[in-house]
């Protein structure tokens, strides 16, 4: 056999061990993509003039990785072995992951906080915080590195060792791979126990060992532990045991084969290794079985079953409305495999799928089957963020060493044209890798933009703020500013039955006020931009960011991953991409020079739907007393499903003019019904129907049941000018305020 010449002996004997110096370049050129920036998010404000203490201080704008931290920390100051979780600040009795990363993640702290002066998980302090973070995170791109030299040896029993090299290479130089391993999340831990699990999946597939199938079912059971959808990795296993069975087996008969499939399905071989899978998820996960009830009924199973139907795109947060009118397997094909591999890598990949679809030989359907799997299953989520791409990387490395390696074999090119090929993918692959990694080179946008802040707000400014995961008000925040009011921008496309130009009103009334804002592109860009279906939010961004809104851009802060020189805007990627660590922040001062009522009455204008229109064509028949058009506008405007408070109030109304006309009682009453239902209709503007309604009541001499119903709205939080009216007429005499 011909010596390979990229082969190094570092031992003799049976049991030799050889070093791959390609393997060795493949893991170089992952930590040159992987370790840099790690205490992303630290930062030091002691030079500003004036600095306010904590000057130094360490942000973590990852919302999953902050939740996985907490479940560690909690879980070590607990004295039980059940990790809690919490969603959206609501404490759960049991964590929405499983237990394999919290492990990681305390062993880690605890194996750091061995040196230097610092105290683990004490998030008082800004160091200890940041080290707490930093151990998490080298512990993550540790297992990340690992899948590589992993992935090699599943390439090498699958296939042969060209192939593995391609694959571990190619999968270095992943950019997606590379960029989750800097935060301590659960996917790249689920990644590293799948690929373990392969890798013993591909021993099982070339040497038949017992042990290979116990230990890929072991590994597996960790994956599971990590999150549920890792136990498709069980699919390479069963079908290395299905090729192993029929290995030796020469028959044509397809009701032989289908019941020696169906015999080793239900062997014991298969089945002591589904135990072992289950086994390890319950050891590592007890309370799943010993407290069952409370596990699947408990606020845990509430919380994600929430999730579930939030995934399956039965409702939007404001960062999935991207989502909202996408054709899912098309999306993941299109969007969120090219972006997180490089395009040329997954679409070389997903040709290299097809390829082993094709040729059929050795391991070509235990990687293909597992692919089209989790491919279907994928893609039958509405929601498909950026982390869901991170099972199939390590696929599409394989897919496209095979296709490197397999495609001048068939047509019997000279083998430097399987080299020019796979130098082709794998270039553009670093490039994207490292140009991703550079944005972890600068200082966090957020930080920037709230340096900025720091110098150039004065005393007692008013700064508006956006809410959302990645919110820069922790950032900018200062006693000293006058408020820090945030837009919720959720609260009004949220609402199902506000017409364009009541969310436009409700718009303006969020930039009352308002002498500075700092807005995350992402919610315009990134999210309404992309969906049509919100025509008045969309063109409220539009103005905002054109400056025509009384706000004009004082300065824009967009990083974009840059290598060599050359940046790629990564706008057109699914926006998770950018969304925890380079996010496109605008900074607005107020303008005084513009009209913003006039720029408004413009957009409304503009904007308008048929619900404004009758509205409008409503409010100008009650206006010359023709209330039978009023009317008719107003019953009409119902039908529409839209501005319902509106078209309630405008009959309540109507009702009232015409009880003030004749003094039938009936109209009164109408009117009150009209008014109360009004109340009950749209919630950001239930302070003015609800002040509609109070003031009838103090008109017809109910002004004793005015006031019990103010004091029940007041202590609810709701307020407004209109309220402000009514207390008025309360304290005035003419009801008793409580």
């Amino acid at each position: 056999m011909e010596r390979d010449p990229l082969l190094i002996d570092l031992s003799a004997g049976k049991g030799r061990l050889r070093l791959d110096l390609v393997l060795l370049a493949a893991l170089l050129l992952a930590v040159a993509g992987r370790f840099n920036g790690l205490d992303w998010g630290w930062t030091d404000f002691s030079p500003l003039p004036g600095a306010e203490a904590p000057a130094m201080s360490f942000y973590d704008f990852h919302p999953d990785e902050t939740s996985n931290v907490k479940v560690a920390r909690n879980f070590t100051e607990s004295d039980s072995w059940r990790p809690t979780g919490e969603l959206y600040g609501q404490k759960l009795d049991y964590s929405l992951y499983g237990a394999s990363t919290v492990y990681i993640h305390v062993a880690a702290v605890r194996l750091a906080g061995l040196f230097g002066d610092w105290t683990p998980w004490d998030f008082e302090d800004p160091l200890s915080k940041k080290n707490t973070y930093l151990a998490i995170r080298w512990a993550t791109q540790l297992l990340g590195l690992a899948c590589i030299l992993l992935l090699y040896g599943a390439g090498l029993h699958f296939f042969d060792r060209r192939t593995a090299r391609w694959a571990a290479l190619l999968l270095a130089c992943a950019a997606f791979h590379a960029q989750s391993g800097r935060f301590g999340t659960v996917d790249i831990p689920m990644v590293f126990f799948m690929v373990w699990s392969l890798y013993h999946s591909g021993r099982l597939f070339r040497f038949g060992l017992r042990r290979d199938l116990l230990l890929a079912a072991l590994a597996a059971g960790l994956a599971l532990s990590t999150k549920v959808n890792a136990v498709l990795v069980v699919i390479p296993l069963v079908a290395a045991e299905l090729e192993l069975a029929f290995r030796d087996r020469e028959t044509s008969d397809w009701k032989d084969r289908l019941a020696h499939t169906l015999k080793q399905l239900f062997g014991a071989r298969l089945w002591s290794a589904a135990a072992v899978t289950v086994g390890v998820f319950f050891l590592l996960n007890p309370y799943a079985f010993l407290d069952w009830e409370n596990y699947l009924g408990g606020d845990h199973a509430f919380a994600l079953f929430h999730i579930i139907r939030n995934v399956r795109g039965e409702f939007y947060y404001p960062f999935q409305i991207q989502f909202e009118h996408i054709q899912p397997h098309a999306f993941l094909l299109g969007n969120v495999l090219p972006w997180a591999a490089g395009h040329v890598l997954a679409w070389v990949g997903l040709a290299g799928i097809g390829f082993m679809c094709w040729k059929r030989e050795r391991g070509d359907l235990a990687i293909a089957g597992w692919f089209l799997v989790s491919f279907l299953m994928t893609g039958s989520a509405q929601v498909l963020f950026m982390r869901y791409s991170l099972p199939f990387l390590p696929m599409l490395a394989l897919g496209a060493a095979r296709l490197v390696t397999g495609l001048p074999q068939h047509f019997r090119a000279p083998r430097p044209a399987g080299l020019a090929l796979g130098v082709l993918v794998l270039l553009p692959s670093a490039f994207w890798t490292m140009a991703l990694a550079s944005v972890h080179n600068r200082e966090d946008s957020r930080i920037q933009a709230g340096r900025y802040l720091k110098q150039a707000i004065p005393d007692g400014a008013v700064v508006l703020h956006e809410r959302s995961a990645n919110t820069i008000k922790p950032v900018i925040h200062r006693p000293r500013f006058s408020a820090n009011p945030c837009m919720e921008i959720t609260s009004v496309y949220r609402s199902p039955s506000a017409s364009a130009g009541m969310q436009l009103q409700e718009l303006e009334k969020r930039l009352e006020g308002v002498d500075w804002a700092a807005i995350l592109e992402s919610n315009r860009k990134l999210c309404f931009d992309r969906n049509g279906r919100y025509p008045a939010i969309s063109g409220f961004y539009q103005a905002l960011f054109e400056g025509q809104l009384g706000l004009a851009v004082d300065t824009v802060f967009k990083p974009l991953p840059r290598f060599l020189g050359i940046s790629i805007d990564d706008e057109p990627a699914e926006f998770s991409l950018r969304y925890y660590d380079h996010e496109e922040i605008h900074i607005f001062r107020r303008d005084p020079a513009q009209d913003a009522a006039a720029a408004f009455e413009r957009l409304r204008a503009k904007l308008a739907d048929p619900a404004d229109r009758l509205l409008a064509r409503g409010e100008e028949a009650l206006a010359r007393g023709d209330l039978a058009a009023a009317r008719q506008a107003a019953e009409e405007g119902l039908k529409t499903g839209l501005a319902e408070s509106r078209f309630y109030g405008l009959l309540g109304r109507v009702f009232r003019r015409a009880a003030l006309l004749d003094g039938a009682p009936n109209n009164l009453e109408f009117a009150a019904q009209y008014l109360q239902r009004a109340a009950q209709s749209e919630p950001f503007e239930r302070g003015a129907a609800v002040a509609g309604f109070l003031d009838l009541l103090i008109d017809i001499g109910q002004a004793g049941q005015a006031a019990s119903i103010f004091s029940q709205v007041r202590s609810q939080g709701l307020e407004g000018p209109e309220l402000e009216a009514i207390a008025a007429r309360l304290a005035s005499g003419e009801g008793e305020l409580p």
